[in-house]
This record gives structure tokens, C-alpha cells and sequence, in this order.
């Protein structure tokens, strides 16, 4: 039975390698089931190296653009609001409670599940999500898997488009409001769930990007908002943990919505499709007063 099962899995071996393209990209995800359904690791391990080697450009994909265009009034009218605030402190309390930047999440599940109803026909086949190297880091094929996946699409869109203006916006307070000194700053962000030290490098990290060090800023920013949401996670007893799994049982990953107590949710990533380690991305809908949110 294991010689057969090798065999099997060897002939996979064989055409994906004789393929190329897009259709080689997709026999060597089946090559890797089928491989891990049997057990022989040496040959997923194999199998994930071809996988890996892969560029976005060897795929044959086509890109396709879309723009989208707002008022220069409206954007006007957003700074001038931002930046209209008595002080720095309300400014940024204005700042950091616009939004969620993703927008609301119940919107977002109703927009996707209307356009499922109208457009049925993209939400039918099975397909799989890449990353920016062109891996494989899902595989959706329920009618759930396509909603979640909607959902997380249109709350990346949204967020990438607040993202345009959320450094004008910083710019705009404080060309008409005075710098804050490190002190005031942290004892702005400290708050009942970000704690004195980590809104100290959250301040760090907002004069650093203001003196134009934008890659100083944002490392030391980066690990701030998971510390952030694990406080806040503790205190509403939102459970985020996960029970360690051996590395080959584990599927495909999947995304999943829990709800906590106080409104916020959390998004878990289950271990990734490469192996070992457990790869976790959280949110919460409104974080305030912060700036992380935008």
C-alpha cells in the first residue's frame, strides 16, 4: 500500500514538472495532497520547494486596474476637519476614532452577500488565494469560504484607499497645531488597555514619522498594535489562543469572524499552508484615542 501510494505520488511529481505556468502552479498544490494524504513528507517538503520557486510573473496572469475618483473638495473638507480640532489632543482624538478604516463589518458582510445574490457566477468555483510571491495561502470552494473572503477583499480595498489620505491628514494637524513634547504625547495614548510603555513607542513612533524617519517609525510601531489587542482581547475574555496541531494534520487555512462581549472582532489565521509556525492577524472595529487605526 505505501509503495502504490509513493508510486501515485511520484507520477504527480512527473507531470507537474513536465507543466508550467498557471497549470503547473495548480498540479503541484494537488501534488502536495496528495503526498500529505499518504504521509511522505520528504516528498511535501519536495513538493513545496517547487511550489516556492514559482514567481507571480511565471504564472501568466493578466493585471487588470480599476481608479476610482474622489472630489478634491471632499478630500479638502476631510482635512480641514481634521485638522480643525482646539488642540493636537483633539485632533488626534479625531483621527484616531474616523473610521474603522475597513468600515463597518456588518456593512461589509451585507455588501458581499448582495453581490453573491446578483452575481452569483464569480462565487460558484472553487479557487485559490496567492500571496505576493505568488504562494498559495487559501483555497475557497464554500459558500462561506467565498463570503468571509469577500468580506476580507473589501475591507483590504478600504483600508488601502484610507490609506492615501491618512498621512495628509497627520500633516495637516500638525502644520497648524505646535509639535507635542515625548511626555504628553505618552500620557495621550496611555488608556485602560494600551499600557504606559507601549503607548510610549506608539508616541516614539508618531514623532519619528513626523521628522520624516518613516522606516524607523514604522519598525518601531509594528509590534505595538498586537500588543494592543491582546490587552484589549484579555480584558473583554475574547479567546484567541489555539491548541498546538501536528504540522502535516492541518488543512488548508481558513479565515473565521468571533464575535466578543464588547462588539470588537478578531480574525485568526490558522498555521499557514507552508508549515511550522502559527501566523495570527487580529482587529478590533475602533480603537480610540489612537492613530493606530489609521
Amino acid at each position: 500500500m505505501a509503495r502504490a501510494a509513493r508510486e501515485k505520488a511520484e507520477r504527480w511529481k512527473e507531470v507537474v514538472l513536465a507543466a508550467s505556468g498557471l497549470q503547473r502552479h495548480m498540479l503541484l498544490q494537488k501534488a502536495v495532497e496528495v503526498a500529505r494524504l499518504h504521509g511522505l513528507r520528504d516528498l511535501v517538503a519536495d513538493l513545496r520547494g517547487e511550489l516556492q520557486k514559482m514567481k507571480p510573473e511565471e504564472l501568466g496572469l493578466q493585471r487588470y486596474e480599476e481608479s476610482t475618483e474622489i472630489p478634491a473638495q471632499v478630500v479638502d473638507e476631510l482635512l480641514v476637519w481634521m485638522a480643525g480640532g482646539a488642540d493636537w489632543r483633539e485632533c488626534l482624538s479625531r483621527y484616531g476614532a474616523y473610521g474603522p478604516p475597513t468600515g463597518a463589518f456588518e456593512e461589509n458582510v451585507d455588501s458581499v452577500q448582495e453581490a453573491m445574490r446578483n452575481y452569483p457566477l464569480q462565487f460558484m468555483f472553487e479557487r485559490t488565494v496567492l500571496d505576493g510571491a505568488g504562494r498559495p495561502i487559501r483555497r475557497i470552494s464554500t459558500e462561506q469560504e467565498h463570503l468571509d473572503a469577500g468580506v476580507i477583499v473589501r475591507e483590504t480595498d478600504r483600508s488601502l484607499r484610507w490609506g492615501h489620505f491618512a498621512p495628509s491628514c497627520l500633516k495637516a494637524i500638525f502644520e497648524k497645531h505646535p509639535r507635542p513634547a515625548p511626555e504628553e504625547l505618552t500620557t495621550f495614548f496611555t488608556t485602560d488597555f494600551i499600557a504606559s510603555d507601549v503607548a510610549e513607542r506608539i508616541a516614539r513612533s508618531l514623532l519619528l514619522y513626523l521628522d520624516g524617519q518613516f522606516d524607523e517609525s514604522l519598525h518601531v510601531l509594528i509590534p505595538r498594535p498586537e500588543a494592543v489587542v491582546r490587552e484589549l482581547c484579555r480584558l473583554i475574555e475574547a479567546v484567541i489562543a489555539e491548541s498546538p496541531q501536528p504540522c502535516e494534520s492541518r488543512a488548508a487555512p481558513t479565515w473565521w469572524t468571533r464575535r466578543s462581549r464588547a462588539g470588537s472582532a478578531c480574525r485568526v489565521l490558522p498555521p499557514s499552508l507552508e508549515g511550522g509556525a502559527t501566523c495570527r492577524s487580529c482587529r478590533t472595529a475602533r480603537m480610540s484615542p489612537s492613530w493606530l487605526t489609521g
